[in-house]
């Protein structure tokens, strides 16, 4: 559960600080723990994947405008809601990443 806290904090983090359209690749380090991570627009969600560096644990997680979180961490399934703070933040860069794209969608697929 910690790390569910943890990529939740990364989700508000970086959408006060990213661009509005943008492939961004960050880290942070939290109680010994390095999170290596991408976050892109994908057909109207933000999608963060990346891995725990000291044990190899990898997520793939899209965040929605309404807030809802899902994907996998670790190779376990997720499904959970965000905060209204983060949830708002979400909402704004996805609504800024599709005027700004005219409806291109950004994935790497």
């Amino acid at each position: 559960m910690l790390h569910i806290k943890l990529l939740s904090a990364i989700m508000v983090l970086g959408f006060m600080t990213a661009p509005a359209i943008a492939q961004i690749q960050s880290q942070f380090k939290n109680d010994g723990s390095t999170y290596k991570y991408t976050v892109i627009t994908d057909n109207g969600t933000l999608r963060y994947q990346g891995m725990v560096l000291e044990t190899g644990q990898r997520f793939d997680l899209r965040v929605e405008k309404s807030g809802r979180v899902q994907g996998k961490f670790d190779g376990r399934h997720l499904s959970y809601r965000v905060s209204k703070k983060a949830r708002d933040h979400i909402a704004a860069r996805l609504t800024a990443a599709d005027s700004l794209a005219g409806g291109v969608n950004l994935s790497s697929r």
